[in-house]
């Protein structure tokens, strides 16, 4: 066996290296409701996890035209459901029946990518009580946004560069070959 195949074939393999990366993106949320009240504040999603995972919520409403069930400002710590495209957020966990919700829809997807996205309006994106348990689509005079996006920052973990699956599966074997070769020379066969 060539003296260089082994050290050539662990040099290929690096660099066949790849990052493997979780990437968090911390989004800023800004917009207007009918009643001119506003909508700000951040938020942590991560689209590697199945199903994407939502943290450190932190969003605040501010009181437009008193609205009488919504005639104050609330902050939203609890993240209630989610996807790549929406959420609900509500002010606590728990049974929600009178509780603030608050239903963002958006044109588009969450990805790993900074991104400012517009948010859907026009009933779209509101903000109410919930009137059940659960609450499943019971939204006591809600009121909507009219305007606003989200814009995402990259917060992630700098990458760590890690080998491919196959780059992983041509060293496994190389190393095999190596170590067959090693055998068969102690032997006295090669």
């Amino acid at each position: 066996m060539n003296k260089f195949a082994l050290p050539t074939a662990l040099v290929a393999a690096a660099m066949m290296a790849t990052p493997a990366l979780a990437v968090p993106v911390q989004w800023t949320i800004n917009g207007t409701f009918a009643d001119g009240g506003t909508i700000s504040g951040t938020y942590v999603y991560d689209n590697d996890v199945p199903g994407g995972l939502y943290s450190a919520v932190n969003v605040t409403t501010t009181a437009g035209t008193p609205v009488p069930t919504l005639a104050t400002g609330a902050s939203y710590i609890s993240q209630a459901s989610g996807a790549s495209n929406g959420f609900e957020f509500r002010t606590a966990g728990g049974n929600a029946n009178g509780e603030r919700t608050l239903l963002i829809s958006i044109n588009g997807n969450m990805g790993n990518t900074a991104a400012v996205i517009p948010l859907r309006v026009a009933g779209n994106s509101v903000e109410g009580l919930c009137t059940n348990g659960n609450c499943t689509g019971a939204y006591g005079s809600p009121r909507n946004l009219t305007s606003g996006t989200i814009t995402g920052v990259v917060v992630g973990p700098t990458p760590v560069p890690t080998l491919t699956e196959w780059a992983m599966i041509g060293l496994t074997g190389m190393l095999a070959a190596a170590g067959a070769a090693m055998a068969m020379r102690r032997r006295g066969m090669i």
